[in-house]
């Protein structure tokens, strides 16, 4: 028989989640592409602005190399389902399709910022807006489906994530929709 989990160490557990969280967020706001890291280097050395320093500058660093301006979206969930967990004190059983969900809808803003904002400016740099992901999403489903039909299939997953994110099962969903416009007989 398993042991459930104590207190402490999943108030703990939260407790590293937000300070973790809180950093990631800080360190994304202050990113800077001249600060030193894994995707930048300058000779001479200069310190990152970074408030994280260089492991907020590497961190964020990767993200925006990887996932653009998506990023912040990426860091947004895990603040909804600590914030939903922490409140209703409940053992989270859909945690598998939190994260797909989060996945996708990184995935699909990438895209989106592909598609619309291919760059942005930063400290007077051009900076990819929707990071290599969005760069080689974008790079292999406009070929094959078109800009109309690419953008309809990651609004597909959008809502598809909107509805794992809610915990419903959307068969349940369209069933209730379809009782409630079905003809009432006498």
């Amino acid at each position: 028989m398993t042991k459930p989990h104590e207190p402490w160490l999943l108030s703990f557990f939260h407790l590293f989640l937000l300070l973790s969280l809180i950093f990631l967020a800080a360190s994304l706001a202050s990113f800077s592409p001249l600060d030193p890291s894994f995707f930048s280097y300058s000779l001479p050395y200069n310190p990152p602005t970074n408030i994280g320093g260089d492991v907020g500058a590497n961190l964020s660093g990767f993200l925006m190399f990887f996932l653009g301006l998506a990023s912040y979206l990426a860091i947004f969930f895990p603040w909804v389902i600590l914030a939903v967990h922490f409140i209703k004190r409940k053992k989270n059983t859909h945690l598998l399709a939190l994260i797909f969900a989060t996945c996708m809808t990184t995935a699909s803003a990438c895209y989106l910022l592909a598609v619309f904002v291919p760059n942005i400016m930063l400290d007077g740099i051009s900076y990819p807006s929707s990071g290599m992901l969005g760069i080689y999403l974008s790079s292999y489903l406009k070929p094959l489906l078109g800009n109309l039909g690419s953008i309809m299939l990651l609004l597909f997953f959008s809502c598809l994530s909107f509805f794992l994110l809610q915990k419903k099962e959307f068969m349940s969903f369209l069933r209730k929709r379809k009782e409630q416009h079905a003809p009432k007989s006498l």
